[in-house]
This record gives structure tokens, sequence and C-alpha cells, in this order.
């Protein structure tokens, strides 16, 4: 099956060409990909023109008739000054020609598959964009999504740089089913192939070096098309396909009846419209903020936005001042997809319920693993952008909603606003997607302060949870029941020493499913933790709460519980008693809304 196949990658440039022109040819969605950024054949600032003579760098692409290039995807390495950049002092010689002799091999490697697939001009970060020049770099990093949705293809190294030459692969006929008795009519045929699973190709590129560098995660998800490099076999990946040149095809398009959400790295950027939501009615009494659209949004674009996290987080930088600017073109390109408004990493349309991230550790030793990034200054403490990564033993971003079948919303905290400094309430500057400082949110919820236990305290404690024990014993007044409630602070840090008291404002009160058969009800409740901002009448976030509470509700009768009796308020429907506008009745209405020091209030967050 591979014996036409070639020792050298860049040798089997028949294939890539066979993939680019079915490509353009046939697929809608790679033709008119990220159409909605509004940023159509917009060209970039600066190019390297391919002649026959050479290399130049040109700055005026505008007065290009024919103009279409391709865009490199790569690993600086270790030490970037071995490698030839654009700099102030540099800029008109590029412009005249650039030395040959001075380019790395990788880059020599990608003017050779694009001068062989018929292109002229190729975009590479470290040549055409001024290194040396703060505004420059800025103006230019804010582009990406224009630059690399706009390229015809974009080419991927996945290993570091070669000092020396590229060098060849293994023999591809070692990663081919061997046949060692074809099948018949009257037995099956007998087939070895390669132990390990090569299925899917993000679980393919998860190992790859260039897989965990952060930068390198939106020119994947905003090429339409892209050509990898340096694995056993050349891969090609768009919108509607994934193969390499020796198993073929290995996804029937995205536009199929399922998703292939662990196949494509660009499905990342569609709407999960198969999602299963709650499909129960509301009462029209439910203090509930999201209108129907609003929650169909939320249930069709979150899902990918919360791995769209996750997988930005695990990503390694080289400055951890450029957290929010390599995340900035997927943010424009998610914006432009769904209609959604940006807030620091989050939406609008997703808030407040996109409040309730918190991150959680497998491992029971995790205070081991000191953060080895710390986050961006002047980040919202709201923002997931606002908490540490710690690499050491990579946080998971977590969201209770998806722990349950939730079967009808009891309270959602409403969002009353958001704003920048100096600028109209509501609105979104054009900086917002790389510019968060001053940003406030001001919600309407409730909100009450308890006690936290003490970590020594504990027998066992895991995943840095604390126990609410202030929380636990307000909500043991209710009748029959029972309930688990824990904190879980931001920053690891401060684990231990845990604050004696704290401020706690729920989020959202559920009413979720049980298995069959069981006689409980079960409320889940999450909120956040504050703490006073650094001005007055502000708070800021250092932390996640949350409460399992389970009660019986049999079948012949409703609990109540008047709050201004008390326990001696305890009746039953079965009774024949009435009930008045102060009783609460398990399961139509919020637990946290009853508890004993409990106020609605407009907080500002920061």
């Amino acid at each position: 099956m591979a014996h036409h196949v070639p020792r050298e990658p860049a040798n089997n440039l028949a294939k890539l060409r066979e993939w680019l022109q079915k490509c353009r040819s046939e697929h809608y969605r790679c033709n008119n990909w990220c159409s909605n950024l509004g940023a159509r054949r917009l060209r970039p600032t600066r190019a390297l023109e391919l002649t026959h003579g050479g290399i130049r760098l040109r700055c005026d692409l505008e007065t290009i008739e024919e103009f279409e290039y391709l865009a490199l995807s790569h690993i600086w390495g270790t030490d970037p000054s071995q490698q030839l950049q654009l700099t102030v002092s540099t800029l008109h010689e590029y412009q005249r020609a650039m030395p040959l002799n001075e380019l790395s091999p990788m880059f020599i490697e990608a003017i050779r598959i694009t001068r062989s697939l018929g292109f002229f001009y190729l975009w590479i970060d470290s040549l055409c964009i001024i290194q040396d020049c703060d505004s420059d770099w800025k103006t230019e990093a804010s582009m990406m999504s224009t630059v690399y949705s706009n390229a015809v293809c974009t080419i991927v190294l996945s290993s570091p740089p070669q000092l020396g030459p590229i060098p060849s692969r293994d023999d591809p006929r070692g990663l081919t089913p061997c046949i060692v008795r074809r099948a018949t009519k009257a037995r099956k045929g007998l087939y070895v192939v390669p132990f390990e699973d090569t299925g899917t190709s993000r679980l393919i590129q998860r190992n790859w070096p260039i897989s965990s560098r952060a930068w390198t995660f939106q020119e994947q998800i905003l090429s339409p098309r892209t050509i990898i490099f340096g694995y056993e076999t050349i891969m090609w990946e768009c919108v509607e396909r994934f193969c390499d040149e020796l198993a073929g095809s290995w996804l029937t398009g995205l536009g199929s009846t399922r998703h292939d959400h662990d196949v494509t790295q660009k499905a990342l950027l569609c709407a999960r419209r198969r999602y299963e939501g709650p499909e129960k009615p509301r009462d029209k009494d439910e203090r509930y903020s999201m209108t129907i659209a609003d929650e169909t949004k939320y249930l069709e674009t979150f899902p990918n936005w919360d791995d769209i996290i996750s997988e930005y987080r695990m990503r390694h930088l080289t400055r951890s001042s450029d957290r929010i600017m390599a995340f900035a073109g997927v943010a424009q390109a998610y914006s432009a997809e769904h209609g959604l408004t940006y807030l620091a990493g989050m939406w609008k349309e997703h808030l407040p319920c996109s409040l309730r991230w918190h991150f959680t550790l497998e491992s029971r030793d995790f205070w081991l693993g000191l953060p080895q990034e710390s986050p961006p200054q002047s980040v919202p403490s709201w923002s997931w952008f606002a908490a540490p990564i710690y690499f050491t033993d990579p946080a998971q971003l977590s969201h209770g909603q998806f722990e349950y079948t939730v079967l009808s919303h009891l309270f959602l905290a409403s969002l009353v606003s958001f704003g920048w400094p100096n600028a109209p309430i509501n609105s979104t500057p054009p900086t917002a997607y790389f510019d968060f400082v001053g940003l406030q949110i001001t919600l309407e919820l409730p909100v009450c302060t308890t006690t936290i236990a003490p970590k020594d305290s504990l027998i066992e404690y895991k995943k840095r949870e604390l126990q609410c024990v202030g929380l636990e014993e307000q909500l043991a007044l209710l009748p029959n029941c029972s309930s688990t409630c824990t904190y879980l602070c931001d920053d690891l840090r401060e684990f231990d020493e845990p604050p004696a008291t704290i401020r706690i404002a729920l989020i959202s009160d559920d009413l979720v499913t049980m298995s069959p058969g069981y006689t409980l009800g079960h409320h889940f409740l999450q909120g956040l933790a504050l703490a006073p901002g650094a001005n007055k009448s502000t708070w800021k976030r250092v932390g996640y709460w949350s409460a399992n509470v389970l009660y019986d509700h049999p079948s012949t009768s409703k609990h109540v519980y008047r709050q201004d009796t008390g326990k001696e308020g305890l009746m039953s429907r079965a009774e024949g008693k009435s009930s008045d506008s102060s009783e609460f009745i398990w399961g139509k209405e919020s637990i946290f809304l009853r508890l004993p020091g409990v106020q609605m209030e407009t907080i500002t967050l920061v």
C-alpha cells in the first residue's frame, strides 16, 4: 500500500496538490471559512515574495493584482535569536533581498512547499512582523484572525527547528497494514497492523511539540486548510476532511449528522446543534433571566468554548504576558461566527452561567505543583484568565452545569450591565479582544456571609476543596435535608490559609435528576466567593462554591418550610394546611433565597 510513498516528505507534493485542488473546487465551507469575520480578502501588512532569483519582503501588497498566499505555523525553538528575524534595522534591506544562506532549514522547506504548490507569497511571523517594535507587534498580533483565515493554506511544521537538514522519516511501509493472507469467500483475511491507535487527528496532534505552544493554537483553528509535516506521514486537514498520504480520508465532513469534535480542531468553531439540553418548560413565575433564544445559543456554543479554554490553558508561552493576545484571534472568529459579545475570555450571552468556572486537580499532592505561569496583570478577577496555570499538574476547566441533567432552573443571577472605563455602558471598544483593563460587570444576585472549615480540621481533602460549614449548618435547618457544601479557592497558594469567614453569592440553583427509584430530591447550588475590591462598592472573585442538597419528597406530601418561624414552621400539605408567600416548597423555589441572612443585592465585580 505504501510502495509509492517516498522517504522524503517534501517529495510527495503531488498528493498535496491533489488535496488542495479538490478542496478548492468542491468544499464550500472551506472556501467560506470565517466569512463572518468581515475580513474576507483583506491582506496582511507584509509577506515574503518568492521570486525566481530569491526572496524579498513586500510591504505594498495592496498593489498586487493577483495575491494569494500561504502561511507558516512553526515553533520558534528555545533560542529564537538563532533564527533570522525582521527588525527595524533590517526592514529596508529585506525589501531588496533576504539572505538565503541565513534562513533556517524549516523556512527553506516551507518555501519549497509553497513554490511546489504554485504560490509565490508566504507569510512567516518572524519575518513579517517587526520583532523589536512593540507598536508593530501589537498591531500585527491583533490581526492573526485575518492573516490565517485568509491564507489559502497553512503549512504546519509539527517538530522543533532543526539545526541541519530535515531528516528522512522512517519507512512509511511500517505504518500500513501488512497482508498475511487475503480474504476469500471461504475464509477471512489476516492482516498485521500497527498497535498504536491513530484513529483521530486531535489524539495524534496532542503529542506533537507544536501542540504544546499557545500561539499555534489559533493558527490551526483559524486556517481553512492545513498541511502538516514532521509526523510519520504528510497530513491534510481542512474544514471538511482530515486525511494522510497512506490512510486517505478519515472524516466525512463537519456537515454530517454527527460532530467530530475529537477529529479536527476546526470543529471547535462550530455550534453543537445536537446537544441535549433541558426540555421542561419553565413556570411563568420562575426567576430566570435567560430567554429561550439565549439558552439555545448557550447550549449550542458553550460546550465548544469550554473545550477551547481547556485546550488553550494546557499550552505554553515563552512570555506569559502574551496569554491574552495569543487567544485574541480565536475570540474574534468565535464572536463573528456566533454573534457573541466578548468579555475577557467569556461571553455576555453566556453570563452569568459561565461565571461558575472552576479548576479541578486530580492529584492529591496538588500543593506541590506550584504555578509555572502567573495570570496577566489587570485581568478581571471573574475571568478564567485570572487563574494561575499549573503545568506540573494541569488543572482542568469544569462547569457544574454539565455534571447533571437539569430538570428546571429555580434561580439564575441576572447580568445588569458591563463596561470599560471611558466607554459607553454595555458597549465594547475595538480593543476588547486583548485589552481588559478596567472591565467590570454588575450583577443582581443574593449574597450572605458564611464560615469555612480550617484545612487542618479536615480528615481527608483532595482537589483543594474546603468545607462551607456555615452554609451546611443553615441548610440543616430545612426539613429532611442533608447537604455537602464545598469551597474551592481560585489560587492554590491561598489553600493553606483559608479565611475563617467568606462572603458568598449565588449564581444558580438547579433542580437535577436522580437515578430511577430514588425517593430523594436534589438541588444543586453554585456561586462565587467574594472579597472587597480595590475601589469602594466593588468586589472581586476569590473562589467558587457549590452545594449538593438532598431531601425526601414522598409522593403523598410536600414539605413546607416557613422562614419566619424556623423549625416550628414544618407542616405537610397532606395535613391540608394552607400556605402563604413566606413558605418554601421543595423543588419549586430556590433554597438559598430562604436562608437566614441572605439578601438580594446589586454588586459590581472587578
